[in-house]
């Protein structure tokens, strides 16, 4: 910045013009709305500082905002009441529940841990793995023993013969938040079960993977369930009544009634309850789990509309980064792996530009641009190209954004001066009129320096300050005094130019200055000669005006040659 002037800061308005603001006298940077993780974890901005003079290129420096994660959202599951069957004297470490929920927040703040809590909890395990909450039989259970321990019946059972337990899952965040299930576990008495029969489920669960978006009415799964006893009819509902789902109270038939998008789920898990026809109605119940399953339906996203990234010019030897493009995918599994590339760029071409991809988190990449070779701002000023986004699908989708890398100019060359014009030499020599008055203008230099801003502003220079001095600005040189002929008749200068870089680069130019006869000048009316000045120097005691060759005393400005004539005769 030039001493006085008042600096202007602008950000990027490309980039971040919907996320950031900038205070163009301060230099404070805020933000304009609310960010998540779950959006876009870091961002990258270029803020521009101009001192407004107009004699510079605008000061540049790149700004990398990094979300820190907040714990912002409770871990939800898929189903809030879940019924399942289970006989007595299971073994140990029989499954009989996986449990799942979803935690929108960011890195370990979406990692869950599973506890189970209510009376008969003792009896079960739950382990978390992945995310998901594995409930397994901890201790064999005796119906008998489960009703005198008072465990059964429990208040707000269905039944008596079922146990309700909570099941919480609670995150890693701060501070830790949590969300919880019920899960309901009716216990079968095997002696009724072989005595009476048992009415149960084809099979305790029911999964299904399927494609999203299906549209309304797609098969997803057929619940049976039969009885060892008389009964000739079974009725099924769903206890969760899931809006996503159509059940078939006769057949068991499920079929959706919506097109299923992961992106609102990829899990969704419902109970079917199954009731016979007998004298004492017996019960079942059995788990569905649906899967969706992605079908590549999303083209990647990068981050921003477009990137702009600044690089001091220079040789780089050695490939440097000079930026960033991220892009998402909110595909699943191998829909959802990207791969950058260049497009519209010849790497084979210098400078060499190339791309590599990093895994940030699932669905998450980022394209880390480097470069490598002599970058010289005079010649390039910019360089365009394009960044492709490509997911690993059989039938790929990609996305392209474009990329430009501006060059900031560096102070890399020396101020050089204009050849004599005249004599096309690589110094200046000039003539100047004896006693030229002060102030004269002896001769103007040049020097040009083509980098930019500063670095290219050219401020002059003399190493002499007593005869001559010069005009920094525009190299004018002029007489500090008057230059009599026979004090000195020649006079040699040092001129140095200087840009204003930080370090400055100079060069300099030797300026020979020739003191000639003015044919206008005073003589001597005596001895006719027309170097008749005051006398500077010690003329054998002579003072006064008087001609420094006959040492008349009678020097004046001539009147007329006749009057000098005759005086001389005289």
């Amino acid at each position: 910045m030039m001493d006085g002037a008042e600096d202007k800061f602008e950000v990027d308005r490309i980039t971040v013009d919907e996320e950031f603001d900038i205070d163009s006298t301060t230099g404070v940077i805020t933000t304009k709305k609310r960010f998540f993780t779950a959006d876009q974890l870091k961002f990258n901005f270029t803020v521009y500082a101009d001192d407004g003079s107009g004699l510079w290129s605008p000061a540049a420096m790149d700004v990398v905002v990094v979300l820190k994660p907040l714990n912002l959202h409770e871990p939800e599951f898929s189903g809030a009441n879940v019924y399942v069957t289970l006989l007595e004297k299971m073994a140990k470490d029989t499954l009989v529940y996986v449990a799942e929920a979803k935690d929108q927040d960011y890195g370990t703040y979406g990692q869950l841990d599973y506890s189970l809590t209510g009376n008969g909890s003792e009896y079960f395990n739950i382990t978390s793995s992945n995310n998901l909450g594995i409930m397994t039989v901890k201790k064999t259970m005796d119906y008998k023993e489960l009703h005198d321990l008072g465990v059964l019946p429990q208040e707000g059972a269905p039944d008596n013969d079922t146990i309700i337990l909570n099941i919480t899952a609670m995150d890693n965040g701060q501070p830790r938040l949590s969300g919880s299930m019920l899960l309901y576990v009716t216990i079968f008495d095997w002696n009724i079960t072989l005595d009476c029969g048992l009415l149960l489920f084809e099979n305790d669960s029911y999964r299904r993977e399927m494609d999203e978006d299906q549209p309304a009415g797609t098969p997803v799964v057929n619940v049976m369930a039969s009885s060892g006893g008389s009964a000739e009819v079974i009725t099924y509902t769903l206890l969760d009544t899931p809006n996503f789902a159509l059940l078939d109270s006769n057949s068991g038939q499920i079929v959706t009634t919506q097109n299923l998008l992961r992106l609102d789920g990829e899990r969704r898990v419902f109970t079917v309850k199954a009731v016979d026809n007998s004298l004492l109605p017996k019960t079942a119940y059995a788990v569905v789990y649906v899967t969706l399953l992605d079908i590549n339906n999303h083209d990647p996203a990068f981050s921003l509309d477009s990137y702009d990234f600044t690089l001091d010019e220079g040789d780089y030897n050695t490939p440097w980064q000079f930026g960033t493009v991220e892009a998402s995918d909110q595909d699943a599994g191998v829909n959802s792996e990207l791969v950058f590339s260049l497009l519209d760029w010849d790497e084979s071409k210098e400078p060499k530009i190339t791309v590599e991809t990093e895994k940030v988190t699932d669905g998450r990449y980022q394209a880390h641009l480097k470069i490598e070779g002599q970058l010289d701002r005079s010649i390039t000023h910019d360089y365009s190209f394009s960044v492709v986004a490509q997911d690993g699908a059989t039938s790929p989708r990609n996305s392209t954004v474009a990329v430009t890398l501006t060059l900031l100019d560096v102070n890399s060359h020396d101020p050089l001066f204009f050849p004599d014009p005249v004599t096309d030499s690589s110094f200046y020599e000039v003539e100047l009129e004896e006693d030229a008055a002060c102030h004269s203008l002896v001769l103007t230099v040049h020097a040009n320096d083509t980098d930019e801003g500063l670095n290219g502003f050219v401020l002059y220079s003399i190493d002499e300050d007593h005869t001559f001095y010069i005009d920094k600005t525009n190299g004018e040189i002029r007489t500090a005094t008057e230059l009599p002929f026979n004090s000195q008749p020649s006079y040699q200068l040092k001129v140095t130019a200087s840009d204003q870089g930080s370090p400055p680069r100079s060069a300099s130019v030797e300026v020979i200055i020739d003191l000639v006869p003015n044919a206008t000048a005073k003589h001597c009316c005596y001895c006719f000669r027309k170097h008749c000045f005051y006398c500077r120097a010690n003329c054998f005691g002579y003072y006064g005006k008087h001609c420094c060759y006959c040492f008349r005393k009678h020097c004046f400005y001539c009147r007329g040659r006749v009057t000098c004539l005759l005086m001389h005769l005289a």
